[in-house]
């Protein structure tokens, strides 16, 4: 392989190198993201069918649960619950 050929190659893996540790670096650094309180905030609903589990156990249709703002609207607008709040 010639010196120059070398060289090319050497400075394509050096670049490549240093773009990766960039992104990880810029990765780390990163603030995380954080989840507005009134999406999160608990909420009374009452379940309408027993299609869905919550924490791994099924509810019974009729059941009263507290559930993130943002769960229960997702089931709400499936049809699956009903807010009581």
């Amino acid at each position: 392989m010639k010196p120059s050929l070398q060289l090319k190659t050497w400075r394509t893996f050096q670049a490549a190198n240093e773009d990766e540790s960039n992104r990880i670096t810029f990765l780390k650094t990163s603030p995380v993201p954080i989840n507005d309180p009134l999406i999160m905030r608990p909420i009374r609903v009452q379940a309408l069918t027993t299609s869905f589990c919550v924490k791994g156990q099924p509810v019974q249709a009729g059941s009263i649960l507290m559930l993130p703002y943002c769960d229960a609207f997702s089931l709400w607008e499936l049809g699956k619950v009903a807010f009581l709040e």
